[in-house]
């Protein structure tokens, strides 16, 4: 224990001691899961969903085509450097500049952002890679199937920048958020969405029982 303390003031003295670029890269790299490991349990999610269709082996076999064409256009994507009209805000010309930095970076040393960073870094790059990817419909898939699958997945990485970034939610939006199911923690919560499959099932766990008790209520014999 003595010795994992000690460890861990030094890692957070080294943090302290960096300058802001510096911290934000460590935490860029630092953010899990990454976008592989999203990528993967969105593919996990399709698979789900298409066991409900009339050729579920035909639409598992689409879902993948479009996992791996997303997956190698983040990877080869190319981050170009921002005009001076596209931001005017000092620290967001910052935090774009080592996202960018970073994942060139990775390309230019071979190896795929996409196995290295998560959420915070695709959140600055989706919206390009969404209008190349919209240009290059994989062989043997329907623009249509396509096109919802990618739209899908950034509504879900949105979705969990939303929920992050604004945890105080109002009474009224935790109940409407109780009320449904929010795919985008499967993709992007640290736990791998444990914590949301949880609250489902008490949740259907709650309604059966109350299914049961209304059921068990005797009726007025009067």
């Amino acid at each position: 224990m003595d010795d994992f303390q000690a460890r861990a003031r030094a890692a957070a003295a080294s943090f302290s001691s960096m300058n802001p670029a510096e911290a934000l890269a460590q935490t860029l790299m630092n953010d899990k899961p990454t976008i592989d490991s999203a990528i993967k349990a969105y593919m996990s999610i399709t698979a789900a969903r298409s066991w409900s269709a009339s050729d579920p082996n035909m639409q598992a076999r689409n879902g993948l085509l479009c996992a791996r064409s997303l997956s190698k256009k983040i990877n080869s994507y190319r981050i170009p450097i921002a005009s001076d009209s596209e931001e005017k805000d000092d620290s967001k010309v910052m935090e774009f500049g080592v996202v960018r930095i970073l994942w060139n970076g990775l390309i230019d040393k071979g190896k795929k952002p996409s196995m290295v960073l998560g959420r915070q870094t695709l959140c600055h790059i989706f919206p390009s890679i969404l209008e190349e990817l919209k240009e290059n419909i994989p062989d043997g898939v329907s623009p249509e199937l396509f096109l919802a699958f990618i739209e899908d997945f950034g509504r879900l990485l949105d979705d969990a920048k939303k929920r992050i970034k604004s945890p105080a939610l109002n009474e009224e939006e935790k109940k409407r958020v109780d009320i449904q199911d929010d795919d985008s923690c499967l993709l992007w919560d640290v736990d791998g969405g444990k914590a949301e499959l949880k609250r489902r099932r008490d949740r259907r766990g709650n309604a059966e029982h109350e299914r049961l008790t209304i059921e068990e209520i005797p009726e007025d014999e009067n």
